[in-house]
């Protein structure tokens, strides 16, 4: 047992200091899971490990999908280097529906192959009526 103690401290030092050991956190965020038909709502991806190409965007038929750009933010917290990787997209319908974005996969350098958990919309017939921007208007 006193033999296996010390493999287990490596082990578990290398894991939190060689990058690519540690699994990559990925966020997604809607705008919105209840918009109304014509509503713009703004999806994004962070990454906290450096991306391997682009995304992959799942198939949402009935829903245009724009691209919005990417974003990389460097800084220091706590005298450590940090860094996030960020990707934009902005979607609209015309009909309303229970829908569900599926998940958004990407590669990234050293943890491999990540993907986002799957997202419920609803999607109501009515228009709101707090500003939102719309589609054609």
């Amino acid at each position: 047992m006193s033999r296996l103690l010390p493999s287990a401290a490596v082990a578990l030092l290398l894991w939190l200091l060689v990058p690519g050991l540690a699994q990559a956190r990925v966020d997604v965020r809607l705008s919105s899971t209840t918009p109304s038909v014509g509503e713009y709502i703004e999806v994004s991806l962070t990454l906290d490990s450096e991306p391997d190409g682009q995304p992959v965007f799942p198939e949402m038929p009935g829903w245009s999908i724009t691209p919005g750009g990417r974003e990389t933010k460097m800084q220091f917290v706590n005298g450590r280097p940090s860094a996030s990787w960020t990707f934009r997209w902005t979607m609209v319908t015309t009909q309303p529906g229970d829908y569900v974005l599926g998940s958004i996969a990407v590669d990234t350098r050293g943890s491999g192959h990540e993907q986002t958990r799957p997202q419920r919309l609803r999607v109501s017939d009515v228009s709101a009526s707090d500003g939102s921007t719309k589609a054609g208007g």
